[in-house]
């Protein structure tokens, strides 16, 4: 039985290897469906302490919006560096699009 360290640093490199989780999965030699769900669990974990008091919250990167990038509708544009942008709908789950940045801002 791995750690929850053990998953931390499996789960770091799956994230860097630019696989698919079972792909990841086969050539690590572990369960997809395990690997999931530890992947979940670590997810949830990181949501969670960042709204409960007195645990460290992770570190915030402030995004300017330029009012050009405005559409009449509600959408809205983010730049997030190296010429990547993201189009946001009127309506969107902020916390799925603050995960998405996330993983933007992580990659090269």
């Amino acid at each position: 039985m791995r750690t929850r360290s053990e998953w931390q640093e499996i789960l770091g490199r799956l994230q860097k290897s630019g696989k698919t989780l079972r792909d990841f999965a086969a050539a690590e030699g572990v369960n997809w469906r395990t690997l999931e769900n530890r992947k979940y669990a670590e997810s949830r974990r990181g949501r969670e302490s960042q709204h409960s008091p007195g645990r460290r919250s992770r570190k915030m990167t402030l995004v300017e919006l330029q009012p050009a990038a405005m559409i009449s509708d509600g959408r809205f544009e983010v730049e997030v560096g190296r010429g990547r942008r993201v189009r946001v709908p009127a309506l969107f789950d902020a916390d799925a699009l603050q995960r998405l940045l996330g993983i933007l801002e992580s990659r090269p």
